[in-house]
């Protein structure tokens, strides 16, 4: 309960420091540390880095989607002929 003694923000400490590997357990422990040592200078370094964050997820993002997409072409064209895989032969329905 401790940790709802702050009013939420548009951001906060664990979405820059701890975005999509913490736990919820680290969670709570990062917004106990914010609330615990709360100060003008902790809050001018999370809005510093919250930019930073940002453009790391974005790049994560589009890196994930060219790679989904990348996997998604080379799966449709099939096995490569210098690959030695054997070329997939589709039975005829009767």
């Amino acid at each position: 309960m401790e940790r709802f003694a702050v009013l939420p923000g548009l951001t906060g400490i664990w979405q820059v420091y701890g975005k999509n590997q913490a736990s919820f357990i680290e969670m709570n422990v990062m917004d106990l540390h914010y609330v615990r040592h709360a100060s003008l200078l902790l809050d001018l370094q999370i809005m510093v880095r919250t930019p930073v964050a940002l453009l790391g997820q974005l790049l994560l993002a589009l890196q994930h989607k060219c790679t989904t997409r990348l996997n998604s072409a080379l799966h449709a064209a099939g096995p490569h002929p210098e690959s030695g895989d054997p070329p997939q032969r589709h039975r005829q329905l009767q």
